[in-house]
């Protein structure tokens, strides 16, 4: 990286760190985008595209971050709202940017830290849509299945024509397994 290119980086990681408001992390995202998108056009190092990619997610997850915790309204025209009640329109922020961010501003931040290293060390692209996918893995409800054992052999059953006896006791360990850890 050139002398330029990490000042330009250092700059932005200042901006964000220093951004309070929505419209300033708006703005280094902003930036980030433009600087990355011009990296790629003059087919700068893969090295410094990421860089700004990365400068990108970590302005959009701290808008996220920011929006959760503000009291923003959509564009519901059934609520009454006051001079002082904001929405996202005077952000210039679609419901669905404030709903990606969110979510990926939901990851907890060693998860975070860590898919960033990961995707970088990769070289794999550093995508908003890859941490939202992330976000929503890590934000799914998780269910406990209980299944009796009269059930699990019912299963069996169903499925015995296809696997042999062997396959199935297999099988219905490895359900057992899991209903009792």
């Amino acid at each position: 990286m050139t002398n330029n290119e990490l000042l330009q980086l250092s700059h932005l990681d200042t901006m964000l760190a220093r951004a309070t408001r929505i419209d300033e992390i708006t703005e280094v995202r902003a930036r980030a985008e433009a600087m990355r998108t011009y990296a790629v056009h003059i087919k700068a190092s893969r090295e410094i595209c990421q860089e700004y990619a990365m400068a990108r997610i970590r302005a959009e997850r701290k808008c996220g971050q920011v929006l959760a915790s503000l009291d923003l309204h959509g564009n519901n025209q059934h609520k009454r709202k006051s001079s002082k009640t904001m929405s996202l329109k005077d952000y210039n922020i679609t419901t669905s940017d404030s709903h990606i961010w969110q979510t990926i501003a939901s990851l907890p931040d060693e998860k975070f830290e860590n898919i960033m290293k990961e995707r970088y060390d990769s070289k794999a692209d550093i995508t908003t849509t890859y941490f939202y996918r992330a976000g929503k893995i890590d934000n799914k409800p998780r269910t406990t299945i209980y299944i009796s054992t009269s059930d699990m052999s019912a299963a069996a059953r169903s499925i015995r024509a296809g696997l042999s006896a062997g396959q199935v006791d297999e099988l219905i360990d490895e359900l057992r397994k899991d209903v009792i850890s």
